[in-house]
C-alpha cells in the first residue's frame, strides 16, 4: 500500500499530536532531555510513605495490605497497593513511557492528547483540535497541580474529554457503539484512582444526560432514549467490572477512616458528619465567587504565591525588596522572597483556593468561547450553560452555602470529598472545548451570520473584561482583615488598595489584548486578508504565548532535580541515622520537631507516631485529637515510641531515647 494512502491520518492526526508533544517536550524539557525529575511534594510525601510496601512487594512479589510506616499502623488501600490482573493498568503503562522513559511528563500530553481526540470526534478542524488539545492541558489549574505533585488529579482528568466524546456520539451523534469507547475510558478514569475528578464528571455527564433527556421527550423519541441509557449503564458495568477490588476496598475503609467512619472513642470531632465529613471540613478550600474571574483574569483575586511580582510595577513588592535586601539577602533572594509574601498576603485579597497562582484558561481560548454562543446553539449550548452554572456553584462552596448544603445534604457521596473548587475542572474543559468547537461551526457559517456572531462574541468577551477588569475594581472594596496589621508594619492601606487594584486592571488589560488579537486573525480572515493555515498559526501563536508565559512562573526549569539530588533527599540525617542502629525491629519513633498530621519524611525511615494522609483511620484521627497533640506521654508510651527525635540547642536533630514506652506488647494493670 502506497504511503499516500497514509497521507490523511499522518497530516491529520500524527502531525498535531507530534507538535503537542514537541510542546509538552520544550516545556518540561529536563524531565524528557536529561532523566530529572521533577520536586513535587506530595510525590514526595507519598515516596516517603509508601517505602516499606514498596521494599515488601520488591522482595516478595506480593502485596502488603497494612504498613507499619505511618500513624502507628493503617491499611495500605490509598497509600500504595497494585491490584493484579487489570486491564486499565496494562493500558495505562504504555502510556507511561512517552518520551522514551517512564517519566510522570505523559500526564500533561495525556490532557493535551485526550482534549484533541474529543476535538477530532465532533468534527474540529486537526490543527484548532491542537490549539484546544493544548489550552486543556496548559489551563492553569492542571500545571499547578502537576507542579504540587497531584498527578493522580490531573491525570484522571485527562479522561474527561474522552468520556463526554463519547457520550455525545450516543445521544447527539446516535451512535450506539460509542459504548465500547464509554467503558474504556470511564474505566481508566476510575483507574487513575482519584474518585472526586471521577466523580465530578459523572456529574457532569449526568448534566448532559438530563438536557438530551428533555429533548428526546419534546421530540417524542422516549423509547430510543431508553435504549442509549441502557447502553451507558451497561458501559458504566464493564467500567467498574475490572477495577471492583479497588472501589470495594476503598469502600470498606472508607467506612473506618476520616471521610466516613466513626470512633466509639470519643465524640463528634470538628471535622466528621453523619457519614462523612463535617460540611465546614468539606467546604474548605471553596472557590470565592470573584476570584472566579481569575480564570479569565489571572491576577483579579491578587495573583498567588509562585506569580513573579517583580514585573507588575507595585509599591508594596518594591518596599518589600528593600527590606529583605537591608536584612543581608541578595536580589535575586529578596526578590523571591517579596513575591512569596506579595502572593500568599499582601495582595491576596478574596478566595483561599487559588494559593499558588490562579486557574487561568487563557484570555485568548476565553475569547472563542464567547464566540461559541452565538455559533453553536441548540441542546449543547444548553447543557453547557447549565454546566457552567451547577459547578459554578458548586466551585463556590461555602460562598454560596444555600446550594451546597442542599447537595451535602441529599447528593450521594457528596459529603465525602472535599476542596469544593476541585469542582470547577469541569469549567476548565468546557472553555476549550465549546470554544473551539464554536469557532468550527463560525468557519462554516454564511459571511453576514459570521459577521455578526464575530462582533456580538468580541463584545460580550470585552463587556466581561471591561465591568471585572477595568470598572468593578474601582467600586469593590479590596481591604482585607490583614491590612490594619499591614499599616502597622509600615504598608499604608491606600498603598495596599492601589496595588492590589493596579494588578486586576494591569492583568485585565493583558487579557484583553490577548482576546481581541484572537478576534483581530478572525476578522482578518473573514475580509479575506488572511488565509486560513494563516488565521490558526496567529491563534495558536496567541494561544501559547498567553499560557505558556502565566505557566513558566508555576512550573520553571529549575523545579527539576537530577536524580542524584533526588535521592539526597531522603538521606538519613545523624538522628534517624543513631535510632537506625538499634537492631530492636519493634518499636515506634516519634518526630517531635514537627506535626504529628504532615511528617511523611520519618515514615521512610522508621514506624512513625505521626504521618501524612487525608483520610486515615477515625480512629487514630481521635487519639491525635484528645491525647497525642497534647503530649500525653502515657499514650506515646503506649503506643511504644522508643524514640523521639527533638531539636538540641544548637539547632542540629537528636534521637532521644524513651525508657518509659511499654514495649511491643503489654498488660493493662488497671
Amino acid at each position: 500500500m502506497s504511503l499516500k494512502n497514509y497521507t490523511p491520518f499522518l497530516t491529520t492526526w500524527i502531525a498535531p499530536m507530534m507538535v503537542l508533544l514537541g510542546i509538552n517536550l520544550a516545556f518540561l524539557s529536563p524531565a524528557y532531555l536529561d532523566g530529572d525529575i521533577l520536586d513535587q511534594d506530595d510525590i514526595k510525601l507519598g515516596y516517603a510513605k509508601s517505602k516499606e510496601t514498596r521494599d515488601y512487594r520488591d522482595q516478595t512479589g506480593e502485596e502488603a495490605l497494612w504498613t507499619n510506616a505511618m500513624f502507628s499502623g493503617m491499611p495500605t488501600t490509598q497509600i500504595s497497593t497494585e491490584y493484579g490482573g487489570n486491564l486499565f493498568e496494562y493500558i495505562s503503562a504504555i502510556v507511561r513511557t512517552i518520551g522514551g522513559r517512564t517519566s510522570s511528563t505523559y500526564i500533561i500530553f495525556y490532557l493535551m492528547i485526550a482534549a484533541f481526540i474529543g476535538l477530532r470526534g465532533m468534527g474540529v478542524h486537526h490543527w484548532l483540535s491542537a490549539i484546544g488539545g493544548f489550552a486543556y492541558g496548559y489551563s492553569g489549574f492542571f500545571i499547578i497541580g502537576y507542579a504540587a505533585g497531584h498527578n493522580a488529579k490531573v491525570n484522571t482528568a485527562a479522561f474527561i474529554p474522552l468520556m463526554i466524546l463519547a457520550l455525545l456520539l450516543i445521544l447527539e451523534k446516535k451512535n450506539w457503539r460509542a459504548f465500547i469507547l464509554m467503558s474504556l475510558f470511564a474505566g481508566l478514569s476510575i483507574h487513575r484512582n482519584h474518585f472526586q475528578i471521577t466523580y465530578y464528571a459523572a456529574l457532569f455527564m449526568g448534566v448532559i444526560w438530563l438536557t438530551y433527556l428533555i429533548k428526546y421527550a419534546k421530540d417524542k423519541a422516549l423509547p430510543e432514549f431508553g435504549k442509549y441509557t441502557a447502553l451507558l449503564v451497561l458501559a458504566g458495568v464493564l467500567a467498574i467490572g475490572p477495577n471492583i477490588a479497588n472501589i470495594w476496598s476503598t469502600k470498606v475503609y472508607t467506612e473506618e477512616s476520616m471521610r466516613g467512619g466513626k470512633s466509639e472513642l470519643t465524640q463528634k470531632n470538628q471535622n466528621q458528619g453523619e457519614g462523612g465529613l463535617s460540611f465546614e471540613y468539606a467546604m474548605s478550600w471553596s472557590a470565592g465567587i470573584y476570584e472566579t474571574v481569575a480564570l479569565v483574569i489571572p491576577d483579579a483575586a491578587g495573583g498567588g504565591m509562585k506569580v513573579d511580582y517583580d514585573t507588575k510595577g507595585t509599591e508594596t513588592y518594591e518596599q518589600l525588596v528593600r527590606a529583605f535586601r537591608q536584612q543581608g539577602m541578595s536580589p535575586t533572594q529578596a526578590g523571591a522572597q517579596a513575591s512569596q509574601y506579595m502572593g500568599g498576603a499582601f495582595m491576596k485579597w478574596t478566595g483561599e483556593s487559588m494559593g499558588n497562582g490562579a486557574y487561568y484558561v487563557g484570555a485568548s481560548i476565553f475569547f472563542l468561547f464567547c464566540l461559541a454562543f452565538f455559533t453553536v446553539g441548540g441542546t449543547i449550548r444548553q447543557w453547557v450553560i447549565a454546566s457552567i452554572t451547577v459547578f459554578c456553584f458548586m466551585g463556590w462552596g461555602s460562598n454560596l452555602e444555600w446550594f451546597n448544603t442542599l447537595l451535602f445534604n441529599y447528593l450521594p457521596l457528596y459529603n465525602k470529598f472535599r476542596v469544593p473548587s476541585m469542582a470547577m475542572v469541569v469549567l476548565f474543559f468546557l472553555v476549550p472545548f465549546y470554544g473551539l468547537l464554536g469557532l468550527q461551526h463560525w468557519l462554516g457559517m454564511e459571511k453576514k451570520a459570521r459577521f455578526e456572531a464575530l462582533w456580538r462574541g468580541t463584545a460580550l468577551f470585552a463587556g466581561f473584561l471591561l465591568v471585572f477588569g477595568l470598572l468593578a475594581p474601582y467600586l469593590m472594596d479590596l481591604e482585607t482583615a490583614r491590612d490594619a496589621q499591614f499599616a502597622q508594619q509600615g504598608f499604608p492601606i491606600d498603598q495596599l488598595v492601589g496595588d492590589r487594584r493596579g494588578l486586576i486592571t494591569a492583568s485585565a488589560t493583558r487579557s484583553l489584548v490577548m482576546g481581541l488579537a484572537v478576534g483581530v486573525a478572525l476578522y482578518l480572515w473573514h475580509i479575506e486578508k488572511l488565509k486560513q493555515l494563516a488565521a490558526f498559526t496567529i491563534i495558536s501563536i496567541v494561544a501559547l504565548v498567553d499560557l505558556w508565559s502565566f505557566n513558566r512562573d508555576q512550573l520553571e526549569t529549575d523545579d527539576f532535580l537530577s536524580k542524584r539530588q533526588w535521592e539526597v533527599q531522603y538521606g538519613p540525617n545523624k538522628a534517624n541515622q543513631q535510632i537506625l542502629q538499634d537492631t530492636d525491629p519493634h518499636f515506634r519513633v516519634w518526630n517531635a520537631t514537627t506535626g504529628l498530621t504532615n511528617d511523611s519524611y520519618t515514615s521512610y525511615h522508621h514506624k512513625n507516631i505521626g504521618g501524612y494522609h487525608g483520610a486515615k483511620l477515625q480512629r487514630y484521627q481521635d487519639l491525635i485529637d484528645n491525647q497525642l497533640n497534647k503530649q500525653n506521654m502515657a499514650c506515646f508510651n503506649m503506643l511504644n515510641a522508643k524514640w523521639f527525635i527533638t531539636q538540641g540547642q544548637n539547632g542540629q536533630l537528636q534521637a532521644q531515647r524513651n525508657f518509659q514506652a511499654c514495649g511491643n506488647a503489654w498488660a493493662v494493670s488497671n
